[in-house]
């Protein structure tokens, strides 16, 4: 009986050490990783924002009023909640005008604000209709007035046009261009402005 009672202490120090040596080891591996775990760059640098949830392969349609005014489609967005914004990459997007007619956008980026549907897109943007090829660098659309707005150089080629300007303001309901600052370039005889 007597040496029972010490088998059983004997194994109740050996547990008993057993488990303070794992937790120094686990204590141990912890410390040294945090110390060579490099810090996420976005962490350090003020103004990144990291993105809510993230998807890929996305399509997304704007409607007012049961008509759709909008068709999006990305390769990736990302929904920063914190800005109320979607950074949409290699996107397109297809605008809905009155009587059945298209424009089409492509660019490298977008940002879409999800509380007004503005939508800007950024780098090698191309505004297409059956008529106009418009080439700029970034425009802004401003869904509530339905209109696009470029301030960098914009380029506009279609059958019989050829124009060029500083900035551009497009109105989407009235299919009214005005063009400002170093507006040049040439207008065939026959063209419907």
């Amino acid at each position: 009986m007597i040496q029972k009672q010490l088998d059983k202490r004997k194994w109740l120090h050996f547990i008993i050490v057993f488990c303070g040596l794992a937790a120094i080891v686990i204590i141990a591996g912890f410390i040294s990783y945090q110390k060579t775990t490099p810090i996420h760059e976005a962490a350090i640098k003020p103004g990144v924002k990291e993105a809510t949830i993230s998807f890929t392969g996305v399509r997304h349609a704007a409607y007012e009023k049961g008509i759709k005014q909008w068709f999006l489609n990305a390769d990736k967005v990302d929904f920063i909640n914190e800005e109320g914004e979607a950074v949409f990459n290699q996107l397109s997007v297809l605008f809905y005008r009155s009587k059945g007619e298209t424009i089409s956008i492509t660019a490298q980026k977008g940002i879409w604000k999800t509380n007004s549907n503005d939508l800007e897109v950024l780098g090698n943007v191309v505004i297409k209709n059956k008529e106009y090829e418009l080439l700029t660098e970034k425009m802004r659309y401003d869904h509530g007035a339905r209109k696009f707005e470029t301030k960098t150089p914009v380029k506009i080629h279609g059958n019989s046009v050829n124009l060029s300007a500083k900035r551009m303001i497009y109105n989407l309901t009235t299919n009214r261009i005005q063009l400002f600052e170093q507006v040049e370039g040439t207008i065939g005889k026959n063209t419907d402005l």
